[in-house]
């Protein structure tokens, strides 16, 4: 008994050992799946000529050596999400053992096929797949890439950019335009998100349609928004697109009008195949291409890269996909090898560890954990299965039909040059200046000439602070000339040709206004000659110190429009005010009271009234107190002064309203109290006129005639030219003006004329110089000294 149960132990025993002796031992094959978009077979190739040397072992002897590799290459026609996952499913399908999925030659590819192989089970590898959103490892919890993810790119972009940013304003404003799919929107938004970050402004963000033929619109609005530096997030084929239309619309590269565009690519398009046509160069496409920049993962320059690029060339294309001196050759190839070397370095660790049955996710983990120098330079992962990579910073130049590296660019070293000279779209090494502005022309107020800035910027006009009296402009836009308002402190925007001329009005109404004064000195000189000196009873009687008085108010009163004579200026404002006001208020007082005198005597002819000029003078003083009060009340809480403000669509010098109020309302607030003021006293004296003409006046005293005509004429005159001068002030300042200084003028000289001319014709003409006796028809008593209804020059 105790014979065959040890037989039957002996039995067990070895029937155990033989089972764990076969299930120790690493399995003899293991299957892994590559799907391909059919026009780009040397990125399966790379899988597949990996898979043969590593079943060789002769480059890599410790890596599976009792493993062989079967590589299956599935190929789908186009690039769509739904060819891609019907293909991945019939290879899960057919291949229940299969240990690794090769998939997503693009990012929106990509979160299909890791999604279902979560569902799956199965641990994917991209080699080309970049997009952002692939990193977050809740969503694609078996997804790994040996291409580093697309934020890097925007750091290297940005890196780049900053590196010129002080070269010119323009270097920090950016156009952006991608493809709508995740590529290109999530490539895209990174981009502008580390940008803004680094105070740079995005002026547009274009979007179109995969395969779109039409996107003038896009790059239209690009080019209007201003940038001159535009970055896209799409492939190459889209990019061919871009390209085209950004010629048509003259937005790429070096202009006629010396307008200059730089483009930037993320790795989709900054690739070679951007100017290849049915693998041939294109030439227009390359002539747009050059001095443009990209950024894409770095191309290792150590020789086993080297080695690797020239035995691309020299496999036979029957035997590895797209490999032979007729392929394409890119960084790509090189990450497409490194996803089958990276399983290959992942099972194997499991494989030496004595696991020779791992589950999905010890395969997963152990290919994270893995560091290697692959072909596309050293492979190791981020915890989420972000490869952990750099940049190359390219440029395409004349003479090359490739992009050439002139930076690299890692989170360590940031951004490092290397010594291949840049060339940019002008042709030359020398960073564009990309504020290109149009050529435009000025006026110099010094040199009194129209010029020409070539360059549209070398010369700064003065801005509108510096147009004030006190900054002295030179530069100002040509616009301003012959605008009929003065710019220049002096002139020169309104010189001789300017048609009409405020130079040649200024100098002939200034002669004018210069005769006008002088001629002033002779009712003046012959007030005191006949009034005082060699008395005539005439001139006595019209009151010699109130006929000085107009005088005085007429001449301040006409030399106050020199005050509007050139550039305006705080002190010329102030002196308008104070010159003018006064002197209108001194003239109308002055004949208030002399109409006031006739009135008063006469309004009693039985009685005697004794009116003495002293009496009369007291009372022009009282006149002129609210006028002065006013002056001084406006000066002090709306100042006048010379102030830079909008008219007619531009800026120019003007005097208005400062002071504590600092409201152009407070200003003509005072200005309307001033004219109601002085239009009182006119009315007044109208009033008594009116009275006057009601009372038998003898002739001797007919000069109430003469001031109510005149204080008629103020008025009409007042009540014309106010509201027409504010009319046409903004439309016609020169007609303005015109009109203000002729209104002044004829104010006052009107009223010399009227006061003065119809006695000195009398006493000139009539009389001969000689005083006849003063007629006393109509008057009971005449005195010299006191009187009944008369008045005296006391």
């Amino acid at each position: 008994m105790s014979k065959k149960i040890f037989t039957i132990f002996m039995i067990a025993t070895t029937i155990f050992m033989f089972i764990n002796v076969i299930y120790s031992q690493p399995p003899s094959s293991v299957k892994i799946a590559g799907l391909y978009f059919g026009d780009w077979p040397e990125e399966a190739g790379a899988a597949q000529l990996c898979a043969k040397e590593l079943n060789e072992g002769i480059l890599y002897p410790d890596i599976l050596p009792q493993t062989e590799i079967e590589f299956i290459a599935e190929f789908f026609p186009t690039i769509s999400q739904a060819a891609i996952l019907e293909k991945l499913i019939d290879v899960i399908d057919i291949n229940d053992d299969l240990k690794l999925v090769l998939a997503g030659p693009t990012s929106s590819l990509t979160t299909i096929t890791a999604i279902s192989n979560g569902v799956y089970k199965i641990p994917q590898i991209s080699h080309a797949a970049s997009s952002t959103v692939l990193s977050d490892d809740s969503e694609y919890p078996l997804l790994l890439r040996t291409i580093p993810p697309d934020n890097k790119q925007a750091d290297a972009v940005v890196a780049f950019l900053l590196n010129y940013q002080d070269v010119s304003i323009n270097y920090d404003l950016i156009g952006v335009i991608s493809t709508t799919d995740d590529y290109g929107v999530l490539g895209a938004k990174e981009f502008i998100s580390k940008a803004e970050e680094n105070g740079f402004t995005i002026s547009s963000f274009q979007q179109f349609l995969p395969e779109e033929i039409d996107i003038s619109v896009e790059i239209r609005e690009l080019k209007n928004s201003g940038a001159r530096i535009f970055v896209a997030v799409m492939l190459d084929t889209d990019f061919q697109t871009v390209i085209r239309e950004a010629d048509e619309q003259e937005a790429i590269g070096k202009r006629d009008d010396n307008e200059i565009f730089i483009w930037i690519c993320f790795d989709g398009c900054a690739t070679e195949l951007i100017f290849s046509v049915d693998d041939e160069v294109d030439n227009d496409l390359k002539k747009w291409s050059n001095g443009m920049f990209g950024v894409r993962p770095i191309s290792p320059t150590t020789q086993n890269f080297i080695n690797f690029e020239a035995q691309f060339y020299q496999e036979d294309p029957n035997e590895i996909y797209g490999f032979g001196p007729d392929g394409f050759f890119s960084i790509w190839v090189a990450y497409s090898y490194d996803v089958c070397l990276t399983f290959a370095y992942g099972l194997s660790k499991l494989y030496d560890e004595g696991n020779y049955d791992p589950t999905y996710l010890d395969l997963y983990h152990s290919m994270i954990n893995v560091t290697f120098e692959g072909k596309s330079g050293t492979v190791s992962f981020e915890p989420n299965g972000d490869r952990i990579g750099a940049y190359d910073i390219v440029n395409v130049q004349r003479d090359s039909d490739q992009f050439l590296n002139i930076a690299t660019y890692d989170p360590e070293n940031l951004l490092v040059f290397t010594n291949q000279t840049i060339e940019w779209p002008t042709g030359n090494d020398i960073p564009p200046d990309l504020d290109v502005r149009q050529p435009y022309d000025y006026w110099s107020c010094h040199d009194g000439k129209e010029k020409t800035d070539e360059s549209g910027k070398d010369v700064s006009l003065d801005t509108s602070d510096d147009l004030r009296y006190e900054n002295d402009p030179d530069n100002i836009a040509s616009s301003y000339i012959c605008d009929q308002f003065i710019d220049c402190n002096n002139m020169s925007d309104e010189g001789w040709d300017c048609n009409p001329s405020y130079k040649i009005l200024f100098t002939i109404m200034g002669i004018i206004t210069c005769l006008i004064l002088f001629t002033i000195f002779i009712p003046a000189i012959f007030t005191i000659v006949f009034g005082c000196i060699i008395v005539r009873k005439r001139m006595k009687k019209l009151s010699p110190p109130f006929l000085l008085l107009m005088c005085w108010a007429s001449f301040v009163g006409i030399a106050s429009t020199f005050a509007w004579y050139g550039k305006p200026h705080s002190a010329a404002c102030n002196f308008q005010l104070w010159l003018l006001a006064p002197a209108l208020c001194l003239l109308v007082s002055s004949l208030l009271a002399k109409v006031s005198r006739i009135w008063w005597i006469f309004r009693s002819p039985l009685k005697r009234q004794r009116i003495q000029d002293w009496k009369l003078l007291i009372f022009v003083f009282i006149l002129m107190a609210p006028c002065f009060l006013l002056c001084a009340l406006w000066t002090l809480i709306a100042t006048p002064m010379a102030k830079v403000i909008e008219v007619d669509g531009r800026d120019h010098p003007v005097c208005t309203t400062g002071g504590f109020i600092n409201h152009v309302a407070a200003g003509y607030t005072f200005f309307g109290l001033m004219v109601a003021y002085i239009g009182i006293l006119l009315l007044l004296g109208i009033f008594l006129y009116t009275m006057l003409r009601c009372t038998n006046v003898p002739s001797e005293y007919n000069e109430a005639n003469l001031v109510g005509y005149t204080l008629y004429n103020l008025t009409f005159l007042g009540a014309v030219v106010i509201p027409v001068y504010f009319v046409i002030y903004e439309n016609n300042p020169l007609a303005a003006w015109i009109i203000r200084t002729l209104a002044i003028m004829y104010a006052f000289l009107a009223t010399l004329t009227l006061q003065f001319l119809p006695h000195m014709f009398v006493i000139i003409f009539i009389n001969h110089f000689k005083d006849p006796p003063v007629s006393t028809k109509n008057l009971s008593d005449l005195t010299s000294g006191t009187t009944t209804g008369t008045h005296t020059s006391g």
